[in-house]
């Protein structure tokens, strides 16, 4: 006979049992069966026939023969060899699995060898314990004594591996089953294709269904509704659907679990009016929905926004006797929550509960996470005393939703108290990493360096492993409070703990040393993260360039300009906006110019900042044409000007006495509702002043808003009528 080698990877050692101790390999030649007994009042023949007849007893009870098993060993009375393998087999036989378990023990134990029946019942308890390394064994000393192991029993160590996640040493196990002399069946097949499939292996999953039927075993309604399930949450809806068709054609009659797969399938990828008509076919075809059917359309329903709908097939699944369960729920709550109908959500839970189904871990973090991302931590709290009042425990997760919402909106004081609640409290749950970066990250966003700094000492106490994470947000914190010596401090110690800084890591850097005006450190930085095989990010070149800008260095600035159009980092608005603006500062108009001509040739639209920036210069500049021809781009391409843009033009047309071109100008900014700040209204009362015909200009001014959401508006005589009282605050130079 050949023995697989799987079955020598598994070492069989059992727990001892006193002075010999329990082992499967004992010498069974020397195995003494005992004596013949013929004599009637021998108290051992009176045993053997009172477990005979317990045993042959079809309504025998099994604890009963147990217990005068028991009795006999502890008496010294031994029953006979079959007698023993038959109390082993009786017991697995009725599921006592300890009880048999020691049965075989103590028969081991008094040399008795087992036979078929014993292996076979102690391979049941091995698998039934799913302590599999043993169940091999025993397969192993069943394969050595010449006895063969049954089709049942290799599919039960089939579906062991399998739910262990040891789909290859299944399929190991499946492969050599022929060489056992056992055929694999349907069950074997279906086991090992449900396991491939939940190990992500679907392509093998779908080469053995075409396997099993080259070898005229047929696939089963199982096998479809495995494999449908597997392509669905693939995201290959389509050839689950035509293995529906497939069905149908041989002959299967596909039940509510296959179609349930489908239309959950479906909806899950956005297409519900397939669902729907998913649905519709089942009915068609006297196929009962059930809960899951009817969650699955509810919530693909829900996500598309049909609410209407969604509500309907609600009703229709009640009116029909099928009540919602936590998982319809709990699905529509999160459905709201993700729609930003956090208020619906929240009615959810009493009406769920007046409807007798109790609101369950999953469905309250669902439920608080959506609220604490609408910056409603506050009512996420009241729902943690609701759970917790309710006798649901809350766990990690909810704490962490709560503390990083509440540190989200600012709150930090009280996601600490809740903190000292989490640890101290009646649940005692243990804060883990997660919880300490949320909280140092919080207090770090408020400047509150020492108290982030506490905080992570209090994690180092509770033997929390620091990540690069909690090094990255105490970098920043130090940086944000100015501290340059404690960044760097902690960014040796992280370095010396083995982190290896990311991209991320390089960017907090890199701006908080920029802010602090530290560019030259800033330089370094991202010197040394393209050293180590990091890409910079946008971010961390428009960063540095607007610093360098500031500084006045505009040929450093420029340089990484250029470094950037030579990467795979292409500069976005917000870098030409910076070099234009640092151009303009150092008084190039032209280039300035040139670098709006090159953004628009990459495609870039320049947006409001752009064009205020260029006619802000221009105009200060006295290049009113060129001023104005901007003016009319950028209205031209849909762009409103705003506030500063006519403030910008007006002064400069006002420098140069062109009283037409303000008083076009202010029909302009009328026109189009733009309402007067204080710097505004002085640039106005200014070219009121043009000239020693200001009162005849007067009369040609329009009436301006002042305040556009109150509708207060405002002729320029009151403007001028005003102009010795707002003198002093608007400092009005005379034209």
């Amino acid at each position: 006979m050949i023995i697989t080698p799987i079955i020598y990877r598994f070492r069989l050692h059992l727990p001892s049992n006193g002075r010999h101790g329990l082992g499967i390999f004992c010498s069974f030649t020397s195995a003494i069966a005992p004596n013949n007994i013929s004599d009637s009042n021998d108290p051992r023949v009176e045993l053997e026939a009172r477990l005979r007849s317990l045993l042959e007893n079809s309504r025998c009870q099994v604890p009963e023969v147990f217990a005068l098993f028991k009795r006999a060993i502890d008496s010294g009375l031994i029953p006979s060899a079959s007698t023993c393998n038959s109390v082993v087999d009786a017991l697995a036989k009725s599921r006592e699995y300890e009880q048999a378990l020691s049965a075989y023990k103590w028969m081991i134990h008094m040399e008795i060898l087992p036979d078929y029946r014993s292996l076979n019942a102690l391979l049941d308890c091995f698998l039934y314990a799913r302590r599999l390394n043993f169940a091999f064994g025993v397969m192993g000393l069943v394969l050595k004594l010449g006895y063969t192991i049954n089709i049942f029993r290799l599919n039960l160590m089939l579906k062991e591996l399998c739910r262990g996640g040891e789909v290859l040493w299944a399929m190991e196990l499946f492969r050599v089953m022929g060489n056992l002399f056992i055929c694999p069946d349907v069950v074997s097949y279906n086991t090992i294709i449900n396991g491939l499939c939940k190990g992500n292996k679907l392509v093998e999953a779908l080469e053995l269904r075409v396997e099993m039927e080259a070898k005229n075993c047929c696939p089963s309604l199982v096998t479809y509704t495995t494999l449908m399930n597997g392509l669905c949450k693939e995201g290959r809806v389509d050839e689950a659907v035509d293995l529906l068709d497939e069905m149908h054609e041989k002959g299967l009659d596909a039940d509510v679990v296959a179609y349930s797969t489908l239309i959950n399938g479906l909806c899950r990828k956005g297409n519900v009016s397939k669902g729907k008509e998913m649905f519709h076919d089942m009915l068609d075809r006297g196929i009962s929905p059930n809960v899951v059917t009817y969650t699955c359309l509810v919530h693909g329903l829900s996500k598309t926004g049909n609410w209407k709908e969604a509500t309907t097939m609600l009703n229709s699944m009640m009116e029909t006797g099928i009540r919602p369960d936590v998982v319809t729920y709990t699905g529509l709550i999160d459905v709201l929550c993700k729609d930003g109908k956090v208020t619906e959500a929240m009615e959810l839970i009493p009406w769920m509960m007046e409807k007798g189904e109790e609101p369950n871990i999953v469905t309250y973090n669902v439920l608080i996470n959506g609220l604490c991302k609408e910056g409603m931590a506050s009512n996420g709290l009241n729902f943690l005393d609701t759970m917790i009042q309710r006798g649901t425990m809350p766990d990690v997760v909810t704490y962490n939703t709560l503390i990083g919402g509440l540190c989200d909106t600012g709150k930090v004081d009280e996601a600490m108290e809740l903190l000292n609640k989490m640890v101290n409290g009646v649940h005692n749950v243990e804060p883990d990493t997660m919880t300490f970066n949320m909280l140092i990250q919080g207090l770090c966003n408020e400047g509150r360096l020492d108290e982030a700094m506490g905080v992570h000492q209090k994690m180092v106490e509770e033997k929390k492993i620091s990540n690069l994470v909690t090094y990255t947000m105490l970098i920043g914190g130090s940086l944000k409070s100015q501290n340059a010596n404690k960044a760097m401090e902690l960014w040796q110690e992280m370095l010396g703990m083995g982190f290896v800084p990311n991209s991320f890591t390089y960017s907090i850097m890199i701006d908080g040393f920029c802010k602090m005006g530290m560019v030259d450190t800033a330089k370094g930085l991202l010197s040394e993260m393209k050293a180590r095989g990091l890409c910079p990010t946008l971010f961390d070149y428009n960063t540095l360039m607007a610093s360098l800008c500031k500084e006045g260095n505009l040929e450093n600035a420029r340089s990484l300009l250029q470094e950037m159009r030579d990467s795979n980092c292409e500069p976005d608005v917000i870098s030409f906006n910076t070099i234009i603006n640092g151009t303009l500062k150092f008084g190039d108009l032209q280039e300035a110019k040139e670098f709006l001509v090159e953004m628009l040739r990459r495609g870039l639209a320049p947006d409001l900042i752009t064009f205020s920036t260029l006619i802000n210069w221009f105009s200060k500049a006295g290049m009113l044409d060129e001023a104005k021809n901007l003016l009319k781009t950028m209205t031209a391409r849909g762009l409103s000007p705003d506030a500063i843009v006519y403030d910008s033009l007006l002064k400069g047309f006002s420098t140069k006495g062109e009283k037409d071109e303000v008083i076009s100008l202010l029909y302009q900014m009328a026109a189009k509702g733009v309402a007067l700040d204080m710097e505004l209204i002085s640039t106005i009362l200014n070219c009121l002043c043009i000239g020693e015909e200001s009162p005849k200009v007067v009369d040609l001014f329009p009436t301006f808003s002042l305040d556009a959401s109150k509708g207060v508006r405002v002729s320029c005589h009151d403007l001028l009528t005003r102009l010795h009282k707002l003198q002093p605050r608007l400092q009005i130079q005379p034209a």
